[in-house]
Formats: structure tokens, C-alpha cells, sequence
């Protein structure tokens, strides 16, 4: 399934190709895909004429930030929603035609519209979609970025030697993250123990 590198090879895109470009039209035909109680009528009337400011990463999380929209009334905040985007196990962003990083290996690389859950059309003609042929991805509009741990990037050498010794549920949550993240550093992984609730939390933050 990706790992972090992959996703953040997927916000590179994002960031180098899909920002600062008018969202015209919204297409997500799979109701199922969209999350935490999102609908496609919601988001299809929530993100055209915006724009993405921002391409972050929170663990496996997608975060796209979004520009106050023609809309907003004067006085609100400076910025608009952020769409949440998990790639699940055969995810992959595609901008333009072009997709991020290297062709997967556990799952089929063809172009089939099928498998387009969730496609934004800008107004330049340009489109970004995520496509997914096991349909185990996600989308949603303002995640709870509370219910995160620390992102891998951020933790040096010392804070992971440090957390390692913990036993809280949190602490698998970090130590799950780190390790994908020092696999693709050429490191070891931390060898962790992860309790049957850090395993259902890995599963509610999309780390898993």
C-alpha cells in the first residue's frame, strides 16, 4: 500500500501542479468514498470557485488548504476549507494526466475511468483526481487534525528514542508513523509492541 514517501510524493505534485488554479466542477460518483458524513452535493457546492493554497501531509493525510471562496462573506476567515485526501492501499493522485511517483506493483496502473473515485476539474481545463482500484481510499472536508500524533518529518533522532519508551496508544500511533518514515531514510524500523486500541486508532487516523 503507499507509505509515506508515496504520499508525499503525491503532495509534490499537488503542490507543484494543482495550486492557485480555480476549482470549476466537482465529480464523486461514489458515495461511499466520501467520509465522516460528506456528500457529493456538499463538497460539488463547497470547493468550485476556490482555489488550493496549500499541499500538506499529516502521517498518510492528505491535507489541501483551499482559498476563501467568491461566497464568503466579508470578515470570515482568510482561508477556506481543507480537503482530506487517504490513498487506502491502491490510491493515486494524477494531475493532468500525470501521476505521482513510481507505477505501483501491488496494483493494476491502468488508465480506467472506472476507478476515478474522486476528480477535480479546474478551470483551465486541468484536472487532479484520485484514482483508486480497490476502492479503499477516502474523502473528507476538514479533518480533525487533532486526532493526529506528531508527523514523522518533524521528529528527530532523540524525541524518537525518547517516545519509544512509552506505552500510551499515542506512542504506537508515533512509532507506527516513524518507522515507515526511517525505512525510506535507509534506517531500521523501531521494533514497537502496538495494544489492539493503538491498532483501531492506526485505522481511524488513516496510518493504516
Amino acid at each position: 500500500m503507499p507509505e509515506i514517501l508515496e504520499v508525499e510524493e503525491a503532495r509534490h505534485l499537488i503542490e507543484t501542479r494543482a495550486l492557485d488554479r480555480t476549482i470549476a466542477t466537482v465529480d464523486a460518483p461514489d458515495a461511499w468514498y466520501l467520509k465522516r458524513g460528506l456528500t457529493g452535493e456538499v463538497i460539488g457546492r463547497v470547493l468550485p470557485g476556490r482555489r488550493f493554497t496549500g499541499a500538506r501531509r499529516r502521517g498518510k493525510l492528505l491535507l489541501l488548504d483551499t482559498d476563501p471562496g467568491p461566497d464568503d462573506r466579508p470578515g470570515d476567515d482568510a482561508h477556506g476549507p481543507t480537503l482530506g485526501l487517504h490513498l487506502g492501499m491502491t490510491g493515486r493522485v494524477l494531475v493532468d494526466g500525470t501521476a505521482a511517483g513510481e507505477p505501483l506493483l501491488y496494483a493494476s496502473n491502468r488508465e480506467t475511468p472506472a476507478w476515478h473515485r474522486f476528480t477535480i476539474e479546474f478551470r483551465d481545463g486541468g484536472r487532479l483526481i484520485l484514482r483508486d482500484p480497490r476502492r479503499l481510499g477516502a474523502v473528507e472536508l476538514d479533518p480533525d487534525e487533532s486526532r493526529f500524533g506528531p508527523d514523522a518529518a518533524s521528529i528527530d533522532r532523540a524525541a524518537l528514542d525518547l517516545g519509544h519508551t512509552s506505552e500510551s496508544v499515542d506512542s504506537s500511533i508515533y512509532h507506527a508513523e516513524v518507522s515507515g518514515w526511517l525505512v525510506g531514510a535507509g534506517e531500521p524500523p523501531k521494533s514497537v509492541a502496538i495494544t489492539a486500541d493503538g491498532v483501531r486508532l492506526l485505522e481511524e487516523c488513516g496510518l493504516i
